[in-house]
């Protein structure tokens, strides 16, 4: 029997295509709050909802894409987010009002999300169930490359060209992308894209829009995510309190190889042993970054601290992502991808926001070891969810040999 192969060609241009998508975002979200105070002279609020608003169009497309997505069909989808991140790309040039800018953020923002969840959709049906979490770590490095690669490129093009280059290589970018995207083959998803079933039963609000298998597993991401965003939001202002600055510069391309190191071999580990042995170890190092940099007081332990975070979060990701999957059995991709990421996406917005807020009594130092504390009960909440899993395999199993007993005697009998 031949193996079932993992780099096919949907495979390759799939992840080749997120690349695009994530350096497209990172290279705009960089400066884009800085463009607005110096094109526009909007006041700090304005400026910071250029941002968020992207993250808001973003979640609503996620919503949507998550419950729409074998209606309207993987090939729609996908083409329609890769022309309009095109589109909105290619218009910051002549944007001449900043409630225009705002309008094409938001817009933009739910490109990226149907284009992003529609891609992780047609990627998770895509890999071979034997090589789930190898499949899905190595597209998840498409994501690293592109945080890594983006806003060292967004600073520097801005320092030796302006925002007009920025606005250029974004586009560039997106019509590699949409070129890329005529290149897949769809044809396989749309024959087997499931009819939703509901077994008779009225579907709730709810159940339209989140998968709820996945629910658990991806609330315990984003708790580490919610961790996550302090670094992103407070690192700067942490690594200058402690006369750091110049190795903070540096945290980040570390946080970024480790991620590329680990997370192949991490995936390897969920196929083979289990996802409890990648994301356990994996919420550990993160627990361990976040010790490291609440006591670092030299370049040494800031960039010791970078390699364990990005250790941490490039395995929760990943093998959260692929845990999802398997929680729901396979089923539903769409939603689970999309139930995964609104979740990331929601702890990512909301972090800045109350720890900020719990910085004013903690201090820097005492913030990171409360996300040490975290993500240690994360630990703890995984495994009374991974406990439950097996207890109800175990039942399914114990239920369907109960059957093939019952079936084998009436034929013996009969």
């Amino acid at each position: 029997m031949e193996p079932a192969k993992l780099w096919t060609k949907n495979f390759m241009l799939c992840t080749f295509v997120n690349f695009l998508l994530m350096l497209n975002y990172y290279l705009l979200i960089t400066v884009m709050t800085q463009y607005a105070i110096e094109t526009y002279g909007a006041g700090s609020g304005i400026a910071g909802l250029t941002a968020s608003i992207f993250v808001i169009g973003t979640l609503a497309a996620r919503l949507f894409a998550g419950s729409r997505l074998e209606q309207i069909g993987h090939k729609r989808l996908v083409l329609t987010g890769a022309v309009l991140v095109f589109a909105m790309s290619s218009v910051y040039l002549i944007v001449e009002q900043i409630a225009i800018l705002l309008v094409i953020r938001l817009i933009h923002g739910a490109a990226y999300g149907l284009l992003a969840t529609a891609l992780g959709t047609v990627v998770t049906e895509t890999v071979p169930e034997s090589k789930r979490g190898e499949g899905i770590g190595y597209y998840m490095l498409s994501n690293t490359l592109g945080a890594a690669v983006g806003p060292f490129c967004a600073v520097f093009f801005h320092q030796h060209g302006g925002y007009d280059v920025i606005f250029f290589v974004c586009t560039f970018a997106a019509v590699i992308a949409l070129t890329s995207v005529f290149l897949l083959n769809f044809k396989a998803y749309e024959k087997t894209a499931p009819v939703c079933e509901n077994d008779g039963k009225e579907e709730s609000a709810a159940g339209r829009f989140f998968a709820k298998e996945a629910l658990p597993i991806s609330i315990i991401c984003a708790l580490i995510y919610f961790g996550y965003s302090s670094i992103l939001s407070f690192l700067m202002s942490f690594s200058a309190e402690i006369r750091q600055e110049t190795a903070a510069q540096y945290f980040f391309s570390v946080y970024a190889l480790a991620m590329l190191i680990t997370r192949p071999f991490t995936g390897k580990i969920f196929d083979k042993k289990g996802q409890w042995f990648a994301l356990v170890p994996g919420m550990l190092g993160f627990a361990a970054g976040m010790v490291i940099l609440c006591r670092a007081d030299s370049a040494m332990l800031l960039l010791t601290a970078a390699a364990f975070l990005g250790f941490g979060v490039g395995v929760t990701q990943s093998a959260g992502l692929a845990s999802a999957v398997e929680a729901a059995k396979g089923k539903h991709l769409a939603l689970v991808n999309s139930t995964f990421y609104i979740c990331l996406d929601l702890a990512v917005g909301v972090g800045p926001l109350l720890l900020g807020n719990l910085l004013g009594f903690t201090g820097y130092r005492g913030m990171y070891l409360s996300m040490a504390i975290l993500a240690l009960l994360c630990v703890f909440l995984y495994h009374g969810v991974y406990r439950r899993q097996v207890s109800d395999r175990a039942k399914v199993v114990k239920e369907e040999l109960r059957r093939e007993y019952v079936y084998n005697r009436r034929e013996l009998n009969s």
